[in-house]
């Protein structure tokens, strides 16, 4: 909205909507109500957070505001005469609304680890957990089968190298023999090991 500037005698601009006072001419939009230093405006003008906590609920066009430092810059202020009583929920839209918010909740949560995102959805700082609950838990069962897959193809690939190596080795002497089963004894533990922390990660 544009400002109704008039130019006063000291060389002033000043608005007739927002009546602010400006030196040179304004680059920034009228708000189109008037404005007021903060903690200076009538008595019965109201924010609309402090018309909720008394039940009333706003006008729609609002009477006043003042500025703020950060966005967005302005915080309007209602007339408490105009505000009109907010309705109460009725015992059957209580309980309505109370299933809503269990379903709600059921649905944000995690199946597999419990957690619930309380952004239902909306939040982007939290990770895959934002979607349905059964669309993570697919997700999650999934990338298990492919971690499965990949490692008993490793498992597979070791199999049939260490086979070669121990039809190679069997064709020498009896010494060559039992230092290959120590350490093929010893590779086979350790082998064990890093299988079950790989699948403990994949759980």
């Amino acid at each position: 909205m544009d400002h109704q500037l008039s130019q006063l005698s000291d060389g002033q601009y000043t608005c007739a909507l927002c009546q602010r006072t400006w030196r040179t001419m304004p680059r920034s939009p009228c708000v189109g109500v008037p404005c007021y230093k903060y903690g200076c405006w009538p008595q019965h003008l109201y924010i609309a957070t402090q018309l909720r906590r008394m039940r009333l609920k706003p006008d729609e066009q609002p009477d006043g505001y003042y500025p703020l430092i950060k966005a967005p810059y302005h915080r309007f202020l209602y007339d408490i005469n105009k505000a009109t009583p907010r309705r109460v929920p009725t015992e059957r839209q209580r309980e309505a609304i109370a299933k809503m918010r269990v379903a709600l909740v059921e649905t944000y949560t995690c199946q597999g680890c419990g957690f619930s995102d309380a952004s239902h959805g909306r939040s982007r700082f939290v990770g895959f957990t934002t979607v349905p609950a059964p669309f993570s838990l697919a997700r999650r069962s999934y990338r298990a089968k492919v971690m499965g897959e990949r490692e008993e193809k490793r498992w597979e690939t070791e199999k049939t190298f260490h086979s070669k190596i121990l039809s190679s080795i069997f064709s020498h002497s009896t010494v060559a023999r039992k230092q290959f089963m120590k350490y093929f004894c010893f590779l086979s533990s350790k082998m064990e090991v890093i299988g079950s922390e790989m699948s403990h990660d994949v759980r």
